[in-house]
C-alpha cells in the first residue's frame, strides 16, 4: 500500500506535534524548578541565621530566618502601593535598617490600612532608638520596575539593584519582618504555594494532546488510503 501524503495537512500536523511536545517539556522543566524551590523553602525556613551572614549569596539565603539589630533609616523608606489584606486596601511599609556592620537591608515591616482614593501618604513614625527584629529573607526576582506615585513616597514595585546603584551599602535581599514591635502593622505573611504537581499535570495534558493528534492523523491517513 502506497501512502499518499498531502503536504499542507502534513505540515500542520507536524507543527502542532512539535508545539505540543515543546509545551510538554516546558512544563516538565517548570515542574523540576518548582520542586527545587519547594525543597529549598522546606529546608531554609527551618534555618535561623545571624545578621553577619546576611550579606551572603541571596540565592542560598532565600527563605531563611534572621535576627537583625540596628537603626531605621526613615528618610529612605517608602510604601508599596495597592496591597490587600483580605478585602481591605492598604500599603506595605518598607524601611531600610542600618546594621551595626554599616550595611543596610530593606525590611518589609508589614501592612497598614490606606484607601487608594487617599492621595496623602499615611503618617507612620519610626523610633530613633536601636531596635531588634526577626524576619525571613526573600531574594527579590528581577526585573522589578520601580514606579513612583506622583508626589508621594508610594511605589508599585521594588528594584533592589536600582536602589543599590544609588547606595552601595544596601544588600541584595529583602527581609519580611515577623516580630511584633508594637507599631500597629499587620504581618500576616502567607507561605508560598509552589504547586509542582500542577505543572506535571499540564505536561501530561500536552503530551496527551500530541499522542491523540498523532493517532488521529495516522487513522485518517490509513482510512483514506483504504477508500
Amino acid at each position: 500500500m502506497n501512502l499518499k501524503i498531502k503536504i499542507f495537512p502534513f505540515i500542520v500536523v507536524v507543527m502542532a506535534l512539535a508545539l505540543f511536545i515543546r509545551l510538554g517539556f516546558w512544563q516538565v522543566d517548570r515542574y523540576s524548578e518548582k520542586l527545587e524551590m519547594e525543597s529549598q523553602y522546606n529546608t531554609n525556613s527551618q534555618i535561623l541565621i545571624t545578621q553577619d551572614l546576611i550579606s551572603g549569596d541571596p540565592s542560598l539565603l532565600n527563605y531563611q530566618n534572621v535576627e537583625l539589630s540596628g537603626h531605621w533609616v526613615d528618610d529612605d523608606g517608602f510604601f508599596l502601593n495597592l496591597k490587600k489584606h483580605y478585602s481591605k486596601s492598604g500599603l506595605h511599609v518598607v524601611t531600610p535598617l542600618l546594621l551595626d556592620s554599616g550595611s543596610k537591608v530593606m525590611v518589609n515591616r508589614g501592612w497598614i490600612e490606606h484607601s487608594p482614593e487617599n492621595k496623602d501618604d499615611p503618617i507612620f513614625k519610626t523610633t530613633d532608638n536601636k531596635i531588634s527584629i526577626k524576619g525571613f529573607i526573600r531574594k527579590m526576582s528581577n526585573p522589578y520596575f520601580m514606579t513612583n506615585v506622583s508626589g508621594s513616597k508610594r511605589k508599585m514595585f521594588v528594584d533592589i539593584e536600582k536602589l543599590k546603584s544609588n547606595d552601595s551599602s544596601l544588600l541584595s535581599v529583602v527581609v519580611f519582618q515577623t516580630s511584633n514591635t508594637n507599631d500597629g502593622l499587620i504581618r500576616d505573611w502567607q507561605s508560598p504555594e509552589f504547586k509542582p504537581t500542577m505543572h506535571l499535570g499540564y505536561a501530561i495534558m500536552w503530551f496527551a494532546f500530541a499522542l491523540i493528534l498523532l493517532i488521529s492523523s495516522l487513522y485518517i491517513q490509513f482510512k483514506q488510503e483504504d477508500e
